[in-house]
């Protein structure tokens, strides 16, 4: 299975146990920004995805019912980045 993004011309393929495989750039050169940046993490983030390609962020796991009372930079994230977002797990999901 295949899809195209929409923002950037992202072409990228999934295995069959759902994990992301390949992802490549055939529309122009992509320039990786790593930044150190003291802030509050999600505004930090969230100004970081103003004009970017996609913000790529990491979830601790924290999901549930204590994921509610804490709170999630990387849900915010999603909801109110200025670009797409990609979500990393902590660890990925095993096969049962």
């Amino acid at each position: 299975m295949g899809a195209t993004s929409a923002a950037g011309g992202c072409r990228w393929s999934v295995s069959p146990g759902g994990s992301t495989r390949h992802c490549a750039f055939s529309d122009r050169p992509r320039r990786v920004a790593r930044r150190c940046t003291w802030g509050h993490a999600v505004q930090v983030l969230i100004d970081a995805s103003v004009g970017a390609d996609v913000l790529v962020v990491g979830s601790r796991g924290h999901g549930g019912f204590v994921g509610l009372l804490l709170g999630s930079v990387s849900a915010y994230c999603a909801e109110h980045g200025q670009c797409p977002v990609v979500v990393v797990p902590a660890t990925l999901p095993t096969a049962e």
